[in-house]
C-alpha cells in the first residue's frame, strides 16, 4: 500500500485503495474523508474547492458552481453574496461597482448605469445628482459640462443653456 495523492483519501488506516471526493467537496486536511466547500467556494468535479471569481458568489456549503451577480451589484469580499453598488456608483453586470464618469450620476443604490444631466446643468462632484450651472455659466447640451460665458456675454440666472450679449 502507499500514501494517497493530495486530492484523494483513504477511509481507514491500512486501506490500499484511495478515494476521491464528489463535486462540492474536497479532501480534508487529515486525508481521511471529505469536507464540503465553504460558502464563497465551489468544486465542479472531483478535486479541490476554489474561490468564486469575478462577479460570482456562492451562498451555501457544498456548492458545485458559483452564481453571477446581477447588474447594480458586486460580490462581497468573501464571495458569499452580492451587495448593491452605492449611490454615485454603477455596475453593468461585470461584478465591479465603478464610480460614474465625471459628467454622469447615479442617485440611488443598485444602479446598472449612470444618468446624464440635462441642458443648463451638470453632475455634482459627488456624482449622485445634478446641479444647475451658476450665473455666468451655461451648458447647451445633455451630458455636457457648465462652462463660463464667452467674453462680453453673460447669464444672470442659474441653469442657463446659453449666454446673452
Amino acid at each position: 500500500c502507499h500514501s494517497c495523492p493530495l486530492d484523494q483519501y483513504s477511509s481507514h488506516s491500512g486501506a490500499c485503495e484511495c478515494l476521491s471526493c464528489g463535486a462540492g467537496s474536497e479532501v480534508n486536511s487529515g486525508q481521511d474523508g471529505c469536507q464540503l466547500c465553504d460558502p464563497g467556494e465551489f468544486s465542479a468535479d472531483n478535486g479541490s474547492c476554489q474561490l468564486c471569481q469575478g462577479n460570482e458568489f456562492s451562498t451555501h456549503s457544498g456548492a458545485t458552481q458559483c452564481d453571477s451577480c446581477d447588474c447594480g451589484t458586486q460580490p462581497n469580499f468573501a464571495f458569499t453574496f452580492c451587495r448593491e453598488c452605492t449611490r454615485s456608483f454603477f455596475s453593468s453586470g461585470n461584478g465591479v461597482c465603478q464610480l460614474c464618469p465625471r459628467n454622469q450620476y447615479s442617485s440611488h443604490d443598485g444602479a446598472c448605469e449612470c444618468n446624464t444631466c440635462g441642458p443648463g446643468s451638470e453632475a455634482n462632484n459627488a456624482r449622485n445628482g445634478c446641479q444647475l450651472c451658476d450665473p455666468g455659466e451655461f451648458n447647451p447640451i445633455s451630458g455636457g459640462f457648465c462652462q463660463n460665458c464667452p467674453t462680453n456675454e453673460f447669464s444672470s440666472h442659474s441653469g442657463a443653456t446659453s449666454c446673452d450679449t
